[in-house]
């Protein structure tokens, strides 16, 4: 795939592909050319204006049959030597000799057409080597030519005559092959550019394939660290060597992640990045064909080619992604524009992840608002109701009420009130940790909800609570102090709405006996179930 961009692999193609579709062409007349000499060897006549001795006729005539054979049979089937230039000098030879042998067989004066067999061998070289090998070949074979001719002159012609008609033959073959090698060679171009488009075409294709499984792998990728593994793989299958990509860390560039063959320039090392940036995104380098000694670093680790890509995954990651390669890579490759729209997949994919990051964490903070209290942190009562919408025996509830802290927003100010309710929710929450959870249902109202704990469990959870809430609360100005008021209901069939009607009546009750004797205190609702109305001036009743 790489050296198929190279500049000295492209002259090669070039011709080796529409020769090898001429030279199937050119199979038929190799074929009757030597079924022409067979038939002048056995034929009666052959004596008369022959000027070879019987060994080489014999020879001339083993020649012919395995030539025949051959292109006869590679006419139809693949042949096993084609694109190779040995097998395409000796074939041009072979006709060569084939065509002169015929000659030398008839009388070139008696047989005017005979010199026609000169065009197969010159059509040979014209297909395999363009206009000068024809002339080249034409050439060769004239010299030869007007020695047979002069040779044959049995009949005593003027020398000067038989000449004549000789370089007239001969200019009727140049006169014939000098088109026929024009044409052959725009065929042979036409056909070149015809299998190098097919090629590059095969090539994108194949490049596209891999990008496509790569982008598959991409959207399965939950991290860039999974993404960039699964586009520098792809890359690696495009055929460099080894693939890496760097992140631009404030001024620096660091290396993030790599694929393929271990050594490589440091990033902020590489000139270029740089380079990339100021040309719009892309960078190539033949390293092996350049002169700059930053650059030589690389042909001393093996590698002929670069090429660097940068661009940007969001607003602000700077990327670059390079690619390295031991082959040449010519700067119109395939390889580079499959680089590029991986890398932009690679940046589009990366983008992805972060946006999905962002809105996931909107989404979750989104909820942690809606389910919970803003000043305090603790869940809210949306969250209280859902999570206990149906109720399972062993829950309990105990709805607090703070003693005093009306008293404490008026003396203080609202900001005092604040930091007392933080504080109290800070003190609450470790109470019930793994074994239930603390909600504020808004104002100095709190719910404790607590689980797998009997009667004597929550009467020991409800004094811890009054021993924590009446620590003194520093608040600035003042080191201030408050009570609570508890109503514990235990679960008895009813819903989280009957549960809270009885744990705000009894914690009323616990109000009320607080007032009484000057204590902070708890009360247990014995209803069972059965909801009794709230008293007036309860919150619930208000």
């Amino acid at each position: 795939m790489r050296e198929r961009g190279a500049r000295g692999r492209v002259g090669t193609v070039e011709r080796g592909i529409g020769t090898l579709r001429l030279d199937r062409a050119l199979r038929p007349q190799r074929a009757l050319l030597s079924a022409v000499l067979l038939f002048l060897i056995f034929s009666p006549t052959a004596e008369d204006g022959a000027v070879l001795g019987s060994d080489a006729v014999l020879g001339f005539g083993l020649i012919a049959g395995m030539n025949l054979v051959w292109n006869a049979v590679f006419a139809f089937l693949e042949d096993p030597t084609a694109g190779r230039q040995w097998p395409a000098v000796l074939q041009i030879g072979v006709d060569a000799v084939l065509a002169l042998g015929a000659i030398s067989l008839v009388d070139a004066q008696s047989t005017p057409l005979a010199w026609m067999l000169l065009l197969v061998p010159v059509l040979d070289a014209a297909a395999e080597y363009g206009m000068r090998g024809a002339i080249g070949a034409w050439s060769g074979l004239s010299l030869v030519y007007l020695v047979i001719v002069l040779n044959g002159n049995s009949d005593g012609s003027p020398s000067g005559d038989v000449i004549n008609i000789a370089l007239q033959q001969l200019a009727a073959v140049v006169g014939v092959a000098v088109p026929v090698s024009i044409m052959s060679t725009q065929f042979r171009r036409r056909l070149a550019d015809a299998d190098r488009a097919r090629s590059v075409a095969d090539e994108h294709k194949h490049h596209l394939s891999g990008i496509s499984h790569a982008v598959h792998a991409m959207s399965r990728g939950r991290t860039p660290a999974a993404v960039l593994d699964a586009a520098l793989t792809a890359a690696v299958r495009l055929g460099f060597d080894r693939a890496d990509v760097s992140e631009l860390r404030g001024d620096t560039w660091r290396l993030v992640h790599s694929a393929g063959s271990p050594r490589s320039l440091e990033p902020e090392d590489d000139p270029l990045i740089g380079a990339a940036l100021d040309q719009g995104g892309v960078a190539h380098a033949g390293v092996g064909e350049t002169e700059r000694t930053d650059l030589q670093r690389l042909h001393h680790l093996g590698y002929v080619s670069q090429v660097v890509l940068v661009g940007r995954a969001g607003d602000e990651q700077l990327v670059a992604m390079r690619g390295f390669s031991f082959s040449p890579i010519a700067p119109d490759a395939v390889a580079i524009d499959s680089l590029r729209t991986l890398m932009q997949h690679t940046l589009a994919s990366i983008e992805n992840i972060h946006i999905h990051v962002a809105l996931e964490q909107w989404s979750a903070e989104l909820d942690h608002r809606a389910n919970h209290d803003m000043l305090t942190g603790l869940p809210n009562r949306s969250y209280l109701m859902e999570s206990l919408e149906t109720p399972r025996p062993g829950v309990a509830t105990l709805f607090l009420d703070l003693d005093g802290f009306k008293g404490i927003n008026d003396t203080y100010g609202h900001e005092a009130g604040d930091v007392v309710l933080q504080t109290m929710a800070d003190r609450l929450a470790p109470l019930v940790s793994g074994t239930g959870f603390v909600a504020r249902l808004g104002g100095d109202e709190f719910v404790v909800v607590s689980q797998d704990r009997d009667r004597a469990g929550l009467e020991a959870l409800a004094k811890r609570i009054i021993a924590t809430i009446t620590q003194p609360v520093d608040v600035g100005r003042a080191v201030v102090r408050t009570g609570a008021s508890i109503g514990v209901a235990m679960y008895a069939g009813d819903d989280i709405h009957g549960m809270l009607r009885r744990a705000d009546t009894a914690m009323y009750s616990a109000k009320i006996d607080g007032r009484r004797t000057g204590n902070p205190t708890y009360r247990f609702d014995e209803s069972r179930g059965r909801a009794k109305p709230a008293p007036a001036g309860s919150p619930s009743a208000a």
